[in-house]
């Protein structure tokens, strides 16, 4: 990822949290008001369960909110670096090949190294890069 995607990828999360944010400000107003109504006794049948689905709702994005501040923080100090973001080399890059085989297809594969620092927790033997799936072999797990 360079510098420019990197950035954008880091605001995206900033933007992220900023939504959820307003998100969290609404379910305070109507968790608020259905408290009150509760308290009032003037609330609708149903209120009691509606302001425990909101107050559940409530929770999880201010979960969510602290989970995106907390990756934040971790991609700014350990992916912030041009040079911290290269995960690997190509070894191997064929000449891209058009019309390959009985059925014509389009040839177009490289073969990376992948820097197993980088994936010290991956679990499993596919990775994905985008548009791209690579096979991991059992080596590097």
């Amino acid at each position: 990822m360079g510098t420019l995607a990197f950035n954008g990828y880091m605001d995206s999360i900033k933007a992220s949290i900023g939504n959820l944010n307003e998100s969290v400000k609404t379910l305070k107003i109507k968790i608020g008001s259905l408290e009150e109504r509760l308290a009032n006794g003037q609330a609708a049948p149903g209120a009691q369960e509606l302001l425990k689905e909101q107050q559940n709702e409530l929770e999880r994005i201010e979960r969510k909110v602290l989970n995106l501040k907390r990756f934040h923080v971790v991609m700014g100090k350990k992916w912030a670096k041009t040079g911290d973001r290269v995960i690997g080399h190509v070894v191997y890059a064929p000449p891209i090949g058009v019309g390959v085989g009985p059925n014509r297809f389009t040839r177009d594969f490289c073969i990376v190294e992948l820097d197993k620092s980088k994936f010290v927790n991956f679990i499993g033997n596919f990775l994905s890069l985008g548009a791209m799936l690579c096979y991991l072999p059992r080596c590097l797990r």
